[in-house]
């Protein structure tokens, strides 16, 4: 043997680490901390209230775009979030005429998915378990 020390295991998870963290995604557009302007009245939406301590249910309303709250916005997963906060833009069910416009909490296929259990198995294996040595 060449190198007996050297245990191929962790050479082939790395392997497999490697080729697993570099595959390709789709790009998405996302816009950062940008204002929902109206082109009606040139006024922005943002919160009832107009403090930084918003709650589940904040109504919104517009407001001149100088004092607009900033929304996080990504069209492909079609989440409008209040830039800075967890809640959500909440235009109701949809089943209604003139229902309200408020801020909500986020709903959950827009949360980040936990990792992978394999990937901890994977840790587990390369870093912590003994090599036998």
């Amino acid at each position: 043997m060449l190198f007996p020390t050297i245990s191929i295991f962790p050479l082939f998870s790395l392997l497999f680490l490697t080729l697993t963290l570099t595959q390709a995604s789709p790009l998405t557009k996302r816009y950062d901390s940008v204002k929902i302007r109206s082109r009606r009245n040139d006024h922005c939406l943002t919160p009832s209230p107009s403090s930084d301590i918003y709650t589940n249910g904040t109504p919104l309303t517009t407001v001149n775009c100088s004092f607009a709250a900033l929304w996080d916005i990504s069209p492909g997963a079609g989440s409008v979030i209040l830039s800075g906060t967890e809640f959500a833009l909440d235009a109701g069910s949809g089943e209604e005429d003139n229902e309200d416009v408020k801020v909500g909490p986020p709903p959950s296929s827009l949360l980040p998915p936990p990792p992978p259990f394999s990937l901890l198995l994977l840790f587990l294996f390369t870093f912590l378990l003994p090599t036998g040595r």
